[in-house]
């Protein structure tokens, strides 16, 4: 019987055996509720830092699974005068692995302008997609004439509004990067 086998079918140990997940901290070790472990199946290869990981839990011990596939990208529907930036970049695009949604892409204004201080409605997602509170993002913007940090403000209706605070207004000669960007849905 293989260690696997062994975990999951120990009828005398009493411990709940159960799957959860985890973002890998380095080669070989995925953070689990803070509790790092380093035992992967031989046979999955290694895990890289950053991959999100499937990991088979049995009390105190832990063995990684290996990385879960992630879903496919679905493009956003861009709201009002957000467009995708084009040029070779991205298309701005999300997806779920697990409880946890991912973000990408690199979108500009195909007119007008946004000043600082005021919201503008990106995108709305999908029920299932929404965090179950207010969530605050950093992005990387350029205004037009400079870089600068901007807000991407996620509500659980699912909507996402970009917003800088003390910057530069968004013109139609700049840009916003969605890469990066992930929240829970619990």
């Amino acid at each position: 019987m293989d260690d696997l086998t062994a975990l999951i079918l120990d009828e005398n140990d009493s411990r709940p055996t159960r799957l959860v997940y985890g973002v890998a901290s380095g080669v070989n070790t995925v953070a689990v509720r803070g509790a790092a472990t380093a035992v992967v199946m031989p046979a999955l290869g290694s895990v890289q830092s950053g991959d999100y990981c499937a990991v088979l839990e049995s009390g105190g011990d832990r063995l990684i699974l290996g990385p879960v596939r992630s879903a496919a990208w679905t493009a956003l529907t861009l709201a009002g005068v957000w467009v995708n930036n084009g040029g070779g970049w991205t298309d701005a695009a999300y997806r779920k692995v697990g409880d946890v949604v991912e973000l990408r892409g690199i979108i500009k204004l195909s007119s007008g302008s946004v000043a600082t201080g005021v919201d503008s409605l990106i995108t709305t997602l999908l029920a299932g997609f929404r965090p179950v509170s207010l969530v605050m993002l950093s992005a990387l913007s350029y205004s037009g004439t400079a870089n600068q940090a901007v807000q991407l403000r996620l509500s659980t209706t699912g909507t996402i509004n970009y917003r800088v605070e003390g910057g530069s207004t968004l013109t139609t000669s700049g840009w916003v990067s969605l890469e990066g960007a992930q929240f829970s849905t619990l």
